[in-house]
């Protein structure tokens, strides 16, 4: 009993400290919500080029430089005589052509990235500047949608990711929460003793199937909706207080001891703490995967 005891201290020790960690290293803003990253890539872009993101300017929450709404807007020649990234960095910071303006902290010296965002600053609509080592400077096509892009400099063309690339991302998203909790909840169900009995591992398996699949279906769902991070924890946290009853309840009516008795308020303690732990880690995943 002493065995059993200490690990189940452990494990409510643990899930108080990753729910401590995450709280603690969590920031709020006016704009605290779902937010998807995109990543940006570049294929075959020959060695020694240099290129950096332009923007439409006063898009989203681009407006980098201030002095051009006094100054008169004449667009930029396509050729630098030094071709350093001092040099670079100038041009681009003072960058215009029809609308367009250089995205801050975009510039890739002698690199073909990939960029990464997220949050609710991206780079969209936007544009890629190609800065040769002859200081000839060329443009992409745009791209439109916040979304994954790939950029072929060879065909001069953007690949975008396929249909299968959201559908993919959820699935996997599903999966990890699935497994997470399996992983998690067992370990307390094996400390239980629950587990010897083939049964009751079979109970297991079904409530949480049942379950977390549905809730994560509708979390994900509200990801997709960009709802802000107060709906998002407030369903969580009602969603996470129903199944922990609900399961305590099923496994105080359903598992058994290896002498085939029902311990009620032990199978009940268990589907409180099992789901306490799971819900943790979940949400520290959760908050990691999604980008809040």
């Amino acid at each position: 009993m002493k065995t059993k005891g200490g690990f189940l201290k452990g494990i409510v020790m643990l899930s108080m400290t990753l729910l401590v960690i995450w709280t603690s290293v969590s920031y709020v803003s006016a704009d605290m919500g779902c937010h998807p990253d995109y990543q940006i890539n570049i294929e075959n872009l020959p060695s020694g080029y240099s290129c950096a993101i332009i923007v439409k300017e006063y898009t989203g929450a681009t407006k980098p430089y201030g002095f051009w709404d006094e100054r008169e807007k004449v667009n930029s020649g396509f050729h630098l005589d030094q071709v350093d990234k001092e040099s670079i960095e100038e041009y681009l910071s003072l960058f215009y052509y029809d609308g367009w303006i250089y995205y801050p902290n975009s510039l890739l010296y002698h690199s073909k990235g990939p960029w990464h965002y997220g949050g609710y600053k991206n780079p969209f609509p936007g544009r890629l500047l190609f800065i040769s080592p002859e200081g000839e400077v060329t443009m992409s096509e745009s791209m439109i949608e916040p979304r994954d892009y790939t950029y072929d400099f060879q065909k001069d063309r953007w690949v975008v990711s396929g249909s299968l690339g959201p559908f993919v991302s959820f699935i996997t998203y599903l999966l990890v929460c699935y497994i997470l909790t399996l992983v998690m909840e067992y370990a307390v169900f094996s400390s239980f003793g629950f587990s010897r009995v083939p049964q009751n591992r079979k109970k297991f398996f079904i409530a949480n199937t049942a379950s977390n699949i549905p809730m994560n279906l509708f979390l994900y769902t509200l990801y997709s909706a960009s709802a802000g991070w107060n709906i998002w924890f407030e369903s969580f946290i009602v969603l996470e207080c129903i199944i922990m009853l609900s399961e305590s309840i099923y496994y105080s009516r359903s598992l058994v001891n290896l002498k085939g008795e029902k311990r009620p308020k032990t199978a009940a303690a268990y589907g409180v703490l099992a789901n306490f732990f799971s819900a943790t880690v979940g949400m520290a995943y959760t908050m990691f995967d999604l980008h809040f």
